[in-house]
């Protein structure tokens, strides 16, 4: 017989005697190899199941604490306020443009209950392709484009369109907002994830 008619291998049972796979198998006994291996997997499960609750607890907890009942602009200090802003702020705060590029892909929550339910541009929206974007900067000077003052003309219904004051605000906001450490929190997270 040739060895291409040959189809069975070491590894694959064969019917006329044992082939390597069950000489392997009993053979191999991972608690002879590392006998603390199982229960070295098992604490590090352990760890992991304790660190989850420990982030959910303490979104709860900032939840709570920070929960956010007004509908308005509003200068915001803390991780906690940031990630339970209220639903007029959120549109607003998932347009910063540091924010925006790791939210378009999917490594930032972006109010995971909240705006990013209802965001129909994500992927696709960036700084001046993002309504909230240009409806925060219209007549308003950043540090994105400081040679240049935009004046966006926007077609979109809007509920609400921030005046110069709420602009301040929401720059304020950003700037705030990108001091935290992202790494550790995620400030548009409700759920209090990291990126």
């Amino acid at each position: 017989m040739s060895m291409w008619k040959n189809i069975s291998t070491a590894f694959t049972k064969q019917e006329t005697g044992s082939g390597f796979h069950d000489f392997f198998e009993s053979k191999f006994n991972i608690d002879l190899i590392a006998p603390d291996m199982r229960e070295s997997v098992l604490e590090h499960r352990r760890e992991l199941a304790n660190m989850e609750l420990f982030r959910k607890t303490t979104a709860a907890v900032r939840k709570l604490r920070h929960s956010d009942g007004t509908e308005c602009i509003r200068q915001l200090e803390t991780i906690g306020e940031f990630q339970h802003a209220n639903p007029l702020l959120q549109p607003f705060l998932v347009a910063m443009p540091e924010y925006r590029k790791p939210y378009n892909e999917f490594m930032a929550s972006g109010f995971e209950k909240g705006f990013s339910e209802l965001d129909i541009f994500r992927g696709n929206a960036y700084m001046h392709t993002d309504d909230n974007y240009r409806e925060m900067t219209t007549d308003v000077s950043t540090e994105y484009d400081e040679d240049r003052i935009w004046h966006w003309v926007s077609n979109e219904e809007r509920q609400y369109r921030p005046d110069a004051v709420a602009k301040v605000e929401l720059n304020i906001n950003r700037v705030r907002m990108r001091d935290f450490d992202w790494e550790d929190a995620d400030p548009c997270s409700q759920f209090n994830a990291s990126m």
